[in-house]
Parts: structure tokens; sequence; C-alpha cells
């Protein structure tokens, strides 16, 4: 669990943890829960940047499109589309500069079952986790439904938002 003032780069560092992980292991998979579909495409665009200016310093005649598909073929957002009720999961496709959001079929993020989806994800990261565990929100059930028994959790909270509600936001099933 990560937290701090607003500014201080906890979503950077969150960004840094999902480049490793994406570049070190080509099959790993990493899930981003987001509040918002903003956040989202924020977090999401800004890896689709770095992956293409990085792809186009090792290699200028590399097939940039098909690096950056793959890549992002294993990053998935998951977060509550405008007037939706409930989260829902996407992938990116990112083609000339635009960012495109495709739903996940329920069950295709891995297997049928939530379980085996969970165990699919090498890195979960939730920000604004201050928001996703805070009282009567579902966030905090959805960020723990992507976690499996090998899934490396990283919670992002914002210090200042978590003040003012000592004692309502709670991250319960945390492990070491």
């Amino acid at each position: 669990h990560i937290d701090g003032p607003a500014g201080s780069g906890k979503t950077f560092v969150g960004l840094r943890l999902v480049m490793e992980v994406l570049r070190g292991d080509p099959e790993a998979k990493v899930m981003f829960v987001a509040r918002s579909p903003a956040l989202a495409y924020s977090f999401v665009r800004w890896i689709c940047v770095r992956v293409q200016a990085q792809t186009r310093e090792v290699d200028p005649f590399s097939q940039r499109r098909s690096s950056t598909a793959q890549l992002l073929g294993r990053l998935h957002a998951t977060f509550k589309p405008a007037g939706a009720d409930e989260f829902r999961p996407f992938r990116f496709d990112c083609n000339d500069g635009k960012l495109e959001a495709v739903p996940i079929a329920a069950g295709a993020a891995a297997s049928s079952s939530p379980e085996a989806a969970a165990l699919e994800y090498a890195l979960v990261v939730g920000d604004e986790a201050h928001h996703l565990y805070s009282e009567g929100s579902e966030g905090g059930r959805v960020v723990e439904s992507y976690v499996g028994e090998k899934t490396r959790l990283v919670l992002l909270s914002d210090t200042s938002q978590c003040a003012h509600r000592a004692g309502t936001t709670r991250f319960t099933s945390l492990r070491d």
C-alpha cells in the first residue's frame, strides 16, 4: 500500500511497476482498477505513448504497432463507464495516437471462473484506493476479485483524502 499526498508520484510508481511487469515477463497480465474512466484512460495512454517511444528508440524501423498491441493486450483496466452501475473490464487499442477501450466479455479475461481469472494477473494496481475501499463502495470487492494467490497487489491512496474519513476506509483483506 502506497499512500501520500496529491502530486507525490503514487500513480507514477504504479506506472513504473506495470511497465516492469509487462516488459519483464512476456506472458504476464496486469489489471489496473480505477474509479473513473478518465484515470484509466490517462494511465493507459501514458503506457501506450511510452511503449511507442521506447520501441522507436530501440529500432526506428520496427513494427511499432505490433509491439504496442502485444503489450497493451496484456494490460486490462476496470472502471465504471459513464452511466454504468458497475465496474467493467476493458482492454485497449492504441493506433495512430488514438486510444480505444474495448470491453472484455465476462470470463474472457481468463477463463470462465472468477477464481481462474484472478490467477491470471501478475499485478493488480488499485489507484485512488481510498475511494475504491470507502464505505458503500464496491471498488474494494472489484479490486480483490482480480487478486489470485500469486498476484501482487498494489494500492495507491491519497493521504489527504483518507484523513477526513478516519475509520471509514478499510483495506480489509490485504496480505503481507
